[in-house]
């Protein structure tokens, strides 16, 4: 058995939840559980990291990966408040360090409510929490990408005990707010930079990703300014591109949908 180990446990600090603290589903379904995960009873202490993970698999019916079982962590377990709610949720991520590369980035994030529900499971290369309005409790804030270095962010919050994905993305499958050049252009930075400020006068901050993009025009070389600006919907809660971009930059990309 192994030794017991504190497994990184970042928390953010609760701040004001916005209208939907409060609520207390009751646990009657649990989705791929067939029970709770007792798992979390362990934070933040892992005695254990093998049977914590064989039982972690089990639990929530994770497929069966037989280079996972070989050599796998758990990179951190966190107990943090996301936007949508003042109560705790639980974030493991298993990493199984390679396999298939359509099992790119060979880690999940699992999320637990507090008393051990799975909300969800992402494949996330990295997830972070970002806080986007002042005095409100952060959201989680993804990048995916495919093994071709190919990707988009992701953007969670809380809301009736689910994790809600609230960033619709671009109408078409171009532009990227992550790219290292596997097609005909790419971005600079390859994640673009981001950042959370009011773009229109309703009180509420927007998400802009800005940067360059590099591509290739005729034998030519180019390279242009982007800013994308996701306006904040305080009614849907969701944060939409401004213009449709997919149309805008469709000399690079072509028709993307």
């Amino acid at each position: 058995m192994q030794a017991a180990t504190r497994v990184d446990s970042i928390s953010t600090a609760k701040t004001i939840a916005d209208d939907t603290a409060g609520q207390n589903p009751e646990e009657t379904s649990f989705g791929y559980q067939a029970e709770l995960f007792a798992g979390i009873r362990d934070y933040p202490i892992i005695k254990d990291s093998a049977a914590f993970i064989k039982e972690l698999i089990k639990n929530c019916q994770i497929g069966a990966r037989p280079h996972a079982i070989r050599y796998s962590t758990i990179n951190y377990f966190k107990r943090i408040s996301v936007f949508g709610s003042a109560k705790n949720i639980y974030i493991i991520e298993w990493d199984f360090h390679g396999g298939p590369m359509t099992e790119y980035p060979w880690k999940e994030q699992l999320i637990f409510n507090a008393n051990g529900k799975l909300l969800k499971l992402l494949n996330e290369a990295r997830l972070d929490t970002e806080t986007i309005f002042p005095g409100k409790n952060p959201f989680l804030f993804g990048l995916s990408s495919t093994a071709k270095g190919n990707g988009r962010h992701e953007v969670f919050r809380i809301r009736k005990d689910n994790i809600e994905q609230v960033y619709d993305g671009f109408l078409g499958n171009r532009p990227q707010t992550y790219s290292t050049g596997y097609s005909n252009y790419l971005t600079e930075p390859n994640e673009l930079y981001h950042k959370f400020s009011p773009v229109n006068d309703d009180g509420f901050n927007d998400i802009i990703f800005y940067g360059k993009v590099k591509y290739e025009l005729g034998n030519q070389n180019k390279t242009i300014l982007v800013r994308y600006n996701f306006i904040y919907n305080s009614k849907k809660g969701h944060f939409t591109e401004e213009e449709d971009y997919s149309k805008k930059y469709e000399f690079i990309y072509g028709d993307t949908k």
